[in-house]
C-alpha cells in the first residue's frame, strides 16, 4: 500500500489494513491476504467500522429491543 503523508510525498508500506468510507456504507480490506488466524480480528475490525453504533463497549450487539 501507498499510504499519503503530509510531510512525504508516500510511504510504502506492507500489512493488511481495513478502509471503511466515511459514511460506512463501505469497507474493504487493502493489502497482503490474512489467513484464518486473522480472519476474526478483521471481522471484529469490519462491525466496529461499520456498524460502532450498534455494539456495546466491549463489541457485543445491542438489544434491539
Amino acid at each position: 500500500m501507498l499510504e499519503t503523508l503530509p510531510q512525504h510525498t508516500g510511504v510504502l508500506e506492507f500489512g493488511t489494513e481495513l478502509v471503511a468510507a466515511a459514511d460506512r456504507s463501505l469497507v474493504a480490506l487493502l493489502g497482503a491476504s490474512p489467513g484464518a488466524s486473522t480472519a476474526a480480528f478483521i471481522a471484529m475490525g469490519v462491525l466496529e467500522k461499520c456498524f460502532k453504533d450498534k455494539l456495546t463497549a466491549d463489541g457485543r450487539p445491542m438489544d434491539s429491543r
